[in-house]
């Protein structure tokens, strides 16, 4: 987790209890968050988990059904609910009076304001090939975020939302800047899945070999 820009590492604490709770509330590893308890029919539906389940399913229209949260009668939120949390930390900081700040967690980015020179935040997108240190490539943001999706760091995690069918090949990665990082989150694995932009695709994409 890092932080950049005004007195956000003030906050240090208050993200961290935010992405505590977040991970309580859609992490398909714990029986007591609440996907798990909404699958064994124990809960109802949050607000909030109504919101990004709707999102999901607008991602999965728009793409053909590449990225699709639903396989084997359960919801899979790993390819959206990083990006997710990552928007409410963004939110967070905005309340506390923060404007010009970037916020990365594990590889997926929010960047707001202008940057420490006017001209935007610089950020780096980390190179798919596991033999080298260098960057792919660096981006500039405004008021934007960033997602990457790829196969470098687990092979085989990434499946084709069609089908259920792990996506394999060389190692590469797709980087996608939008509006928002729930979105970014969950385009980068559905253009990770289908190589070309739909036409229901709004944002920027780049192929990272």
């Amino acid at each position: 987790m890092v932080v950049r820009g005004g007195d956000a590492p003030e906050w240090q604490s208050e993200i961290e209890s935010l992405l505590l709770t977040q991970e309580k509330r859609f992490s398909n590893w714990s029986e007591v968050s609440e996907v798990s308890r909404i699958e064994r029919g124990e809960s109802e539906m949050s607000s909030e988990m109504r919101d990004l389940l709707t999102l999901s399913e607008q991602i999965r229209e728009a793409s053909d059904g590449a990225f699709d949260i639903a396989w084997d009668g359960g919801l899979d939120l790993g390819g959206v609910a990083k990006g997710w949390a990552v928007d409410r930390v963004g939110e967070l900081l905005g309340e506390v009076g923060l404007s010009d700040f970037v916020f990365e967690l594990g590889g997926e980015i929010i960047a707001r304001g202008d940057g420490p020179d006017g001209e935007g935040w610089q950020v780096g997108v980390e190179s798919p090939d596991p033999t080298s240190a260098d960057l792919a490539r660096t981006l500039t943001l405004h008021n934007e975020c960033l997602a990457t999706s790829g196969n470098y760091h687990q092979p085989g995690h990434l499946k084709d939302g069609r089908t259920g069918q792990q996506v394999g090949g060389e190692f590469r990665s797709v980087t996608v800047v939008m509006p928002t990082c729930a979105e970014a989150d969950a385009w980068a694995t559905a253009l990770f899945v289908l190589g070309d932009e739909p036409s229901g695709f709004a944002g920027r994409a780049y192929r990272n070999r």
